[in-house]
């Protein structure tokens, strides 16, 4: 029952937020589409052979549905709301359904690679999101998958989600995983990228550039994105 109230919580915020959320979480300043870069980038890095299937687990309006299809893979996209999957559908033309990423309706090993971008630290069982994205991948299949990080300046503001230690989750893909890479994001808040446009966007990507070369892999990181493959 715990996990139950939880999830229809955020059922219903993302079914209100499915309006706007491409606007307000990725395209409202060049500030939020640099951000957003990060997340394409680390997903580019995936070699997807021409009809893959791939799982996009929290697959929202489908931003990172169309990359993946566009990058020749078979998406299925999963979700919590109605409203954002008729979204995706509707833009991307993939097959969706309404699931949450720690229980997938689907049988074992059926996908060649699993995208979970901005989606665990929503999820209470997040553990389960990991090993039930091991449980659908083919051995050697690829996995991406974002966390919030708790040594941020995320911790700072008490936000509705939960924030993870980075050294649990990679401990937690070990069994199944092996990280080939860590993708790191800003070290601003997040607030700070969605008023940033033109040279002041230029100042701060410049200092977060120096503090990647200066810092050890990904500290102070709002969000860390593992790169992996199955074992």
């Amino acid at each position: 029952h715990s996990h139950r109230s939880p999830l229809r919580t955020h059922r219903r915020i993302f079914d209100e937020f499915s309006e706007d959320y491409d606007e307000s979480a990725f395209f409202e300043s060049e500030g939020t589409r640099w951000l957003s870069e990060i997340e394409v980038e680390a997903i580019r890095k995936l070699s997807i052979p021409r009809g893959a299937l791939v799982l996009d687990a929290g697959v929202g309006t489908g931003r990172n549905a169309m990359l993946l299809a566009g990058m020749g893979g078979r998406v299925v996209g999963i979700d919590i709301s109605s409203r954002m999957l008729k979204k995706a559908r509707s833009r991307v033309g993939c097959e969706v359904v309404m699931a949450s990423a720690h229980m997938l309706p689907f049988r074992s090993a059926v996908f060649d690679a699993v995208v979970c971008v901005r989606v665990l630290k929503y999820v209470e069982p997040w553990q389960k999101v990991i090993s039930d994205a091991g449980r659908v991948l083919k051995g050697g299949g690829s996995y991406v998958l974002e966390v919030a990080n708790a040594r941020s300046v995320a911790a700072l503001k008490k936000g509705n989600y939960r924030l993870f230690s980075v050294g649990t989750v990679a401990e937690a893909l070990q069994s199944e995983f092996v990280c080939e890479m860590r993708v790191c994001g800003s070290r601003a808040p997040f607030p700070l990228y969605r008023r940033l446009n033109g040279l002041w966007l230029k100042v701060v990507v410049g200092v977060e550039r120096l503090l990647s070369r200066l810092l050890p892999d990904c500290v102070l990181s709002r969000s860390v994105i593992f790169v992996c493959r199955r074992r």
